[in-house]
């Protein structure tokens, strides 16, 4: 399979936005700690699908580009937050 230039662009503004979304709410709203990747999973996803009429990848492409952007994007930043405290 090979992967397209426009899908890791894709991929690339989704877990940007997705990481920025997410610590907006962390600091607007109560979240629980343990449910932050669930919403980072959702934010990804929702972002994916949100310009579906402005790009050609497919669906099943879209969602996974949210899914791994979101939650990749949410794993690497807060592990570079906890090496800063220690």
């Amino acid at each position: 399979m090979e992967v397209s230039p426009e899908f890791l662009l894709y991929m690339s503004f989704i877990g940007t936005a997705s990481t920025a979304l997410m610590q907006l709410l962390k600091q607007a709203l109560p979240l629980p700690e343990k449910y932050i990747p669930l919403f980072t999973l959702g934010l990804g996803v929702g972002l994916a699908l949100a310009p579906f009429p402005f790009t050609s990848v497919a669906l099943a492409e879209r969602v996974w580009a949210g899914a791994l952007a979101g939650l990749g994007g949410t794993g690497i930043f807060e592990n570079v937050q906890k090496s800063r405290k220690q």
